[in-house]
């Protein structure tokens, strides 16, 4: 990897704050947009397009639990922090989500700090589904006009589709199911130039995109990045929601 493409990670002090719904927003069928607001956000960073917080909530149930978001946007003039909710589910998350109104409150934590991935590649593959859609949406939103960006996201619900504004010169492939998905990855055309991958999803999935992209495609380990959000049929704190 050249010396303009090294990875470049910082670190943030870890601090909890406290926010209040200030606005909600539906995003296709399954996901609300819920943007908080706070006078304790000053301050807050947010480096890379999948940086995550936690997210800390109290059910009507008088249940507290903590989830792992993607930051989608922050605006430091406003001190406005926007985190998308998936509503497919009956979790106490989803529920929360579903059923919040302006002024109720919530805390977060982090993000802990970030992982950038430059943008001056020739060519940008993002795979993903519901989950990494967030940080998939922001990091083509940050493209630049000079380099091409192909997008694989599975997603079963065609009202799930958005329409992602981007300068670079983009191709989005939504697709109904991962195997759908794995199949067209294997007979992908990928673009002259050196690229970048970044996948995320369900763990089992995800294992097998990585795996094409190195022994497929004999893409290099380091332009290869992969995180697992979560895993069929077991839900678990450390993935993220």
């Amino acid at each position: 990897m050249g010396q303009d493409k090294e990875i470049t990670k910082v670190s943030y002090e870890l601090k909890k704050r406290s926010v209040a719904v200030k606005e909600i927003q539906k995003i296709g069928a399954n996901t609300l947009g819920i943007r908080f607001g706070g006078e304790s956000l000053a301050g807050f960073r947010t480096a890379s397009f999948d940086d995550h917080i936690k997210l800390f909530l109290e059910t009507t149930e008088g249940e507290r639990l903590g989830r792992h978001y993607t930051v989608r946007d922050y605006d430091p003039e406003n001190k406005e922090l926007t985190i998308e909710f998936g509503t497919h589910s009956t979790g106490p998350a989803a529920r929360w989500a579903s059923n919040a109104v302006p002024g109720d409150v919530a805390e977060i934590g982090g993000p802990k700090g970030s992982r950038i991935i430059p943008t001056n590649y020739d060519w940008h593959l993002l795979i993903g589904d519901n989950s990494s859609l967030p940080a998939i949406h922001r990091r083509v939103e940050e493209l630049p006009s000079w380099t091409k960006a192909i997008v694989l996201v599975t997603l079963p619900d065609p009202a799930d589709r958005r329409n992602i504004k981007s300068d670079a010169d983009v191709s989005f492939h939504w697709i109904q199911s991962e195997d759908i998905l794995l199949h067209k990855l294997k007979h992908l055309p990928l673009p002259a130039g050196e690229g970048v991958a970044w996948c995320a999803g369900e763990q089992d999935t995800i294992t097998q995109v990585e795996s094409i992209l190195l022994k497929h495609f004999s893409m290099p380990k380091e332009n290869v990045f992969v995180k697992p959000y979560w895993k069929r049929d077991k839900v678990k704190e450390s993935l993220q929601a």
